[in-house]
């Protein structure tokens, strides 16, 4: 014997027996705490989704376009416009990609300088365009190309229109609208460049009349119908034409009313005489 005693069971009462699925193991446990996030994630997504789709039918089926107003004056045609913008009745007002419908309306058309697309709730879409201005006049065998004032060739048309700079010249090369101007002499093409920058950058566009580069050592502006100004070099063009307005205002207060200023050398000065730059020596 091994001196240990055994306990008898109390008369009258059973020995209690350990029975084991009444108290479960921790790995049941765990099972069932994984298949009740499980279980909970599965609505969390279908509730979310839900949702969505509610918030889909919401953009789809409610706010569309019932109405396209084309505002601005433009040369193109309301329809043209509606057209160009790949836009229809009945497409959702909310969904559709504003920038790449304005990037798409400039790429369609030269002439367009500016879009603004508008949402107006609950059904109607208003595109405002702005067309670029005719700020030069380039001569081209009785006719004119003209051209924005970043140099973009815009149409070939027979009328000169008003408030453009004639082009004296220049001559240009492959012209087709919606590309860069090209002059067959590659040093007329870098000071047009350098004039249409300054010209642009002072405010001086639809002021100055004519521009004639005949004689690339001296660069003719014709500043309205009265006053000529004289350029240098290209690197003097910036610089010059950021005082013209200051000397035209001047001359014109101390009572000039036409002439001719000459800043090729950097100095400003004033003759009664027009500047004629065919008598160029």
């Amino acid at each position: 014997m091994n001196g240990r005693k055994k306990t008898a069971p109390e008369k009258g009462k059973p020995a209690k027996k350990t029975d084991s699925k009444s108290v479960p193991s921790g790995a049941t446990v765990g099972k069932r705490a994984f298949k009740r996030r499980i279980v909970s994630k599965i609505y969390l997504i279908a509730a979310v989704a839900l949702a969505a789709a509610a918030v889909m039918w919401a953009l789809t089926g409610f706010f569309v376009i019932n109405e396209i107003n084309v505002l601005g004056d433009s040369r193109c045609t309301e329809a043209e416009v509606i057209e160009a913008s790949g836009l229809e009745i009945g497409d959702s007002l909310i969904l559709f990609n504003k920038n790449g419908v304005e990037k798409r309306l400039l790429e369609k058309n030269v002439y367009i300088e500016s879009v603004v697309i508008r949402r107006r709730f609950p059904d109607t879409l208003e595109i405002t365009v702005t067309d670029k201005v005719a700020a030069a006049a380039f001569e081209a065998n009785g006719a004119y190309w003209l051209a924005g004032e970043n140099g973009t060739l815009l149409e070939l048309s027979l009328d000169y229109p008003a408030g453009a700079a004639l082009i004296l010249g220049a001559k240009l090369v492959g012209s087709k609208p919606g590309e860069h101007f090209t002059c067959e002499d590659e040093a007329r093409q870098i000071l047009l460049e350098s004039v249409f920058s300054a010209l642009t950058a002072n405010g001086l566009v639809g002021r100055i009349t004519e521009i004639d580069i005949s004689a690339t050592y001296s660069i003719v502006l014709q500043y309205g119908a009265e006053f000529d100004i004289v350029l240098g070099s290209a690197e003097s063009i910036a610089d010059s034409c950021s005082k013209i307005e200051t000397v035209i205002a001047k001359a014109k207060s101390e009572g000039k009313t036409s002439g001719c200023f000459d800043m090729r050398d950097g100095t400003v000065r004033y003759t009664t005489e027009r500047f004629k730059a065919n008598i160029l020596s």
